[in-house]
């Protein structure tokens, strides 16, 4: 009948105008929060959603707060692409993060207290200042737009540097005060040494300390058959620590699944008048993160799975040639190679290198870091 079919478009232009309206309502509700320094929505990584007494939603540091500090410290060096940094992190802190994702957080204001209001009808963006705690100081985030859109090159110091890879890694035998590294003239020619500062008289060759540093690095690496042995031991034990967590993909699909379901049972709530659009904002902040967080979970654990191995077997082929890798790398990577094997730093006395304190890396290419318990094996005694 005809007259059913325009009663029909009637309820559903109905329909779409109420949608439209409250679509321009939680707009509008959510750029003034943001005009008045609250972050709505997901928290960016590094915060977590809260709300206060009277149910006003804002964001707080999340245990993961000192990975941003880190991530803006290391990147205002200078020393890393976004891209290098990134996977440095994937690899040390089992941070993932995609390369845009990655660039959005470094240019993301909230992290210095400041939120951005993007534009809307005839108002341009702005930055306004949060009511959040900032986890940078604005310095050091300025110091990284600068780095990102090319007002300032990397800080290399490529001049002395390049003479002297192991200066910043030793420890003077003396008084275990940091060595410096400079050139000398004499006997009509430049020549680099170790030194330490007044009054200590320490000094060394700095030909001689590579030299004798290549030779104590080559000593470290140990036969095929014990790296393949190590190497089982430690994918054994990431297994057997990713049984113990009791976190099943599985298990966070159906997570994920239950709060999807809660979302869209909230949205019909709003439609119908059950819940206030304040309240309904509230809960669907919480509910996001928790979507966003077990779904950033599922993620990391399977990328757990599947880059674990490639790592383990990348990080063992890098220990079995090192003597190779670290001649054949240029300056920037030796420093970056010796700091991650040697973070406690180096003393050099009588042509031999040792560690100022324990090193487990050393330790297990020694043969001396204690393995038994993890699968049985006894490790053989040696000393380099």
């Amino acid at each position: 009948m005809p007259e059913d079919q325009i009663m029909l478009n009637l309820h559903t232009g109905m329909a779409e105008l109420f949608n439209r309206r409250l679509s321009i309502r939680v707009t509008e509700g959510m750029r003034q929060a943001k005009l008045n320094g609250r972050v709505v929505g997901k928290a960016p990584f590094g915060y977590k959603n809260a709300t206060n007494s009277q149910g006003l939603a804002y964001i707080e540091p999340h245990e993961n707060a000192d990975l941003i500090r880190t991530i803006f410290r290391e990147f205002a060096t200078g020393l890393y692409h976004p891209d290098e940094l990134r996977k440095k992190l994937r690899i040390e802190k089992g941070y993932y993060n995609s390369k845009n994702a990655f660039r959005a957080l470094l240019t993301n204001p909230v992290y210095i207290g400041k939120v951005r209001v993007r534009s809307f009808k005839n108002q341009p963006e702005h930055i306004v200042d949060g009511i959040h705690t900032a986890l940078v100081d604005e310095d050091t985030f300025l110091r990284v737009q600068d780095i990102l859109f090319g007002k300032k090159r990397g800080s290399y110091k490529k001049d002395s540097d390049e003479l002297f890879p192991l200066r910043g890694h030793l420890l003077c035998p003396s008084c275990l005060r940091l060595l410096t590294a400079s050139l000398s003239k004499g006997n009509g020619g430049q020549y680099g040494y170790y030194h330490c500062q007044t009054p200590c008289k320490c000094r060394f060759r700095s030909r001689e300390v590579d030299i004798d540093f290549q030779q104590f690095i080559k000593k470290l690496i140990q036969p095929p058959e014990r790296m393949e042995l190590y190497k089982e031991i430690l994918l054994d034990e990431l297994k057997r620590q990713q049984m113990d967590s009791g976190v099943s993909t599985t298990d966070l699909k159906k997570k994920i699944t239950e709060t999807e379901k809660d979302l869209d049972s909230l949205d019909e709530k709003l439609i119908k008048n059950i819940i206030p659009a304040d309240r309904y904002q509230a809960m669907r902040d919480r509910l996001t993160q928790e979507l966003s967080q077990r779904k950033a979970q599922l993620n990391q654990l399977g990328q757990i799975q599947i880059d674990a191995p490639k790592y383990v077997n990348s990080g063992f082929n890098l220990l079995s040639k090192l003597d190779l890798y670290y001649e054949r790398s240029p300056v920037a990577i030796k420093k970056k190679l010796i700091g991650s094997i040697f973070p406690e730093k180096l003393i050099y006395e009588n042509s031999t290198y040792r560690t100022n304190g324990n090193n487990e890396v050393v330790a297990l290419l020694e043969g001396n870091l204690n393995l038994v318990g993890i699968t049985g094996f006894e490790p053989v005694t040696s000393r380099v």
